[in-house]
């Protein structure tokens, strides 16, 4: 009777060491998965270039073969010119260099600011909501012209409503979906095209480009990004 007591309160012994030594192993691989679970680190990226730095252009339906990379008008138009109905549209691109190759990207915001010093006139005319496309051929700022206009993709495009107010500018416009497609497909990616919805008179979009003097007028890309360490 005393042996089976003994070899039972041993059994209990070792039995409790190793719900003991169970524990302690739980307790260290629950402390190890905390401990190594990824940090993420949160940036953001603001990018307004001026004239020299930025990319941008302006082309225009009736002088097809005129460029005007450094002018201070994205102006976005379909009027009649001496009966003759013109169109302009632009090419809008960002250097997303900076931006990790291991990033995330969170959100993109792009912001175009309405022209106060426009020789197109002082506010905004007719319905004149606009698309946003992503560029998929090459374009040279100082060359491109309506003639060779880079040619652009319909996915995920963005359409913005038309202005409220004669002189209103459009900030933080979402172009996420776009962004992710640029990084996606980085070697069919060559900025932004801006156009009318509608490109029948008569409509006028008056904006800044890169090359406007004012420094808060000039368009304007934010990205959000998120790095997992």
């Amino acid at each position: 009777m005393q042996r089976a007591f003994i070899y039972c309160t041993k059994y209990f012994f070792m039995k409790t060491l190793n719900i003991i030594a169970s524990s302690i192993i739980i307790t260290l691989i629950v402390f190890s998965c905390v401990k190594d679970d990824p940090e993420e680190e949160h940036y953001v990226v603001n990018l307004q270039p001026d004239g020299e730095n930025g990319k941008d252009a302006l082309f225009g339906k009736i002088v097809p073969n005129n460029n005007y990379g450094d002018s201070e008008n994205l102006h976005l138009y379909a009027w009649t010119q001496d009966g003759i109905l013109n169109v302009n549209r632009a090419a809008i691109d960002f250097d997303l260099s900076s931006i990790p190759n291991d990033a995330t990207i969170d959100s993109a915001k792009l912001s175009l600011y309405f022209n106060t010093t426009s020789a197109y006139g002082d506010q905004h005319q007719g319905e004149s909501g606009f698309v946003i496309q992503r560029i998929t051929t090459r374009w040279d700022e100082s060359t491109v012209t309506w003639a060779t206009q880079p040619s652009a993709t319909t996915d995920n495009e963005i359409y913005v409503e038309g202005p409220v107010l004669p002189t209103q500018n459009f900030p933080d416009i979402d172009i996420t979906n776009l962004i992710l497609d640029y990084r996606l497909f980085w070697d069919k990616s060559y900025g932004l095209l801006l156009k009318l919805q509608n490109e029948a008179p008569y409509r006028m979009l008056l904006l800044s480009s890169s090359d406007h003097p004012i420094e808060q007028l000039r368009p304007k890309l934010d990205i959000y990004y998120t790095i997992i360490e």
